[in-house]
């Protein structure tokens, strides 16, 4: 009696200490109400819904790479308590969540026979359980259909501005001159003799 007791609180004190305080564990994401397995969780019956999220747990534990949703697993709590699902009704279905948990985790493994850690891989991977909504892959800060925060427009870097131009006046470069050949002096032609009769002087 005391055994099964003890691990019916192992089950419920987590969530039900998470429905007593005021501001949630900031890790996690809260997926869109929309989203099918939201509305899964939100409507599941109270041994099925606590059965998901102690498997979750255990594998956040045993699995480095995956994370709780704590944050979709408060919303959810506090939702389902206005609507007598949630973790103060739990505490009439200690046997019938203990029975579903054990269960639930049997059909997970048939499911993936690799192992719970690349199981819940293949679970973020596809999107489409229930169960991928309480998980995320640790420093991924996101997942499958999970609603992140906006993201913020990229930053450009500033374009240096062009240097400007330079206005200095530059004086003018001298023209290419052509070597010229030189001047050959002007040679007066000779004066050929003049041919007739000789003059004789006494």
């Amino acid at each position: 009696m005391k055994k099964s007791l003890s691990a019916f609180w192992v089950i419920i004190l987590p969530f039900f200490l998470v429905a007593c305080v005021s501001k949630p564990d900031e890790r996690g994401f809260i997926i869109d109400q929309k989203d099918p397995r939201y509305v899964s969780l939100l409507e599941a019956e109270i041994p099925v819904f606590y059965a998901t999220l102690r498997l979750a747990n255990k594998i956040r534990r045993d699995c480095p790479a995956i994370s709780f949703n704590d944050r979709l697993s408060h919303f959810l709590n506090k939702e389902r308590n206005h609507r007598g699902r949630g973790s103060y009704r739990a505490l009439f279905f200690k046997s019938e969540i203990e029975t579903e948990s054990k269960a639930y985790e049997a059909r997970f493994l048939e499911r993936h026979t690799s192992g719970l850690c690349a199981g819940a891989e293949v679970e973020l991977a596809e999107g489409l359980t229930t169960f991928s909504a309480t998980i995320f892959r640790t420093g991924s800060g996101a997942a499958k259909g999970i609603v992140t925060a906006t993201p913020q427009p990229a930053k450009i870097a500033p374009t240096p501005a062009s240097a400007p131009p330079n206005l200095a006046v530059q004086p003018p470069k001298p023209e290419p001159t052509v070597a010229q050949a030189p001047k050959k002096k002007a040679v007066a032609p000779k004066t050929p003799p003049v041919e007739g009769n000789a003059v004789k002087t006494d």
